[in-house]
């Protein structure tokens, strides 16, 4: 029984020591990836800075097509409402109303 006892301390011991090991490889990788990250978002910060206002240009043009583009929908839909109302009242009148 003690040779059994003594084998499990042993092996207990051996696997807390393991189980150190791996957790201090484990806390530095992951202090390395935040590192790395830090590193990472601010040469993204950087690189959106420098590309911001050429999306900024980009923007404004779409916004002055798209501004066309709604206006040129408005109309048209104008423009049908009209020609629908128009015949109703052609339709209308025709019928003795």
């Amino acid at each position: 029984m003690s040779s059994d006892t003594d084998l499990k301390s042993i092996v207990n011991w051996l696997s807390e020591i393991e189980f150190k090991a791996k957790k201090e490889q484990l806390e530095e990788e992951l202090s390395n990836k935040q590192k790395s990250t830090i590193k990472e978002s601010l040469e993204v910060d950087s690189v959106k800075q420098q590309g911001q206002s050429i999306n900024s240009e980009a923007e404004n043009e779409e916004m002055r097509l798209s501004n066309i583009l709604q206006k040129r929908k408005l109309k048209m839909k104008k423009h049908k409402l009209k020609k629908l109302r128009k015949r109703n009242r052609a339709l209308r009148k025709r019928l003795g109303k």
